[in-house]
């Protein structure tokens, strides 16, 4: 029996289309907002998807998302739906000693991390096993850019 309800990634993909150059998400930033239209959020939603999968990472499998809410919060989990993996949400507020139970106990494969109120002492219970990638504005010195990663 087919699904009559859209998944989020078509219902996105019908807004992209329909709507290109309409705002998708705003996000302030130290006093100014960045902007993001549905195209460019179609943009780097697909370019990370396909780091993923470049990464190894099959359909099915666990990737985690470390941050407070933020427009990358979003992109994150919108390419993780996209590449056909799992999200692994981590509330930003969560114990150090949880992160590491949560994600072993997940099979989590990769992090997205970003705005936390005391990165270092979450992000260091993180197994260096698990590849990590720092969103824009919350920057953490060992980990991979997003804006690298989908400007390549």
């Amino acid at each position: 029996m087919k699904n009559v309800y859209p998944s989020m990634i078509e219902k996105f993909c019908q807004y992209e289309a329909s709507q290109p150059d309409a705002l998708f998400l705003a996000e302030p930033v130290h006093g100014t907002y960045r902007n993001f239209t549905w195209a460019q959020a179609g943009k780097e939603i697909r370019s990370m998807a396909a780091y993923l999968q470049q990464c190894g990472l099959q359909p099915g499998d666990k990737v985690g998302i470390l941050s407070k809410n933020c427009a990358h919060w979003v992109l994150a989990d919108l390419s993780i739906a996209l590449a056909g993996m799992v999200a692994v949400p981590l509330y930003p507020n969560i114990s150090a000693e949880a992160v590491a139970e949560i994600l072993a106990h997940s099979e989590t494969q990769l992090v997205f991390s970003g705005k936390l109120d005391q990165p270092e002492a979450i992000r260091s219970q993180i197994p260096s096993t698990i590849k990590q990638i720092g969103f824009p504005f919350y920057r953490h010195s060992d980990t991979l850019q997003w804006d690298q990663i989908t400007a390549a």
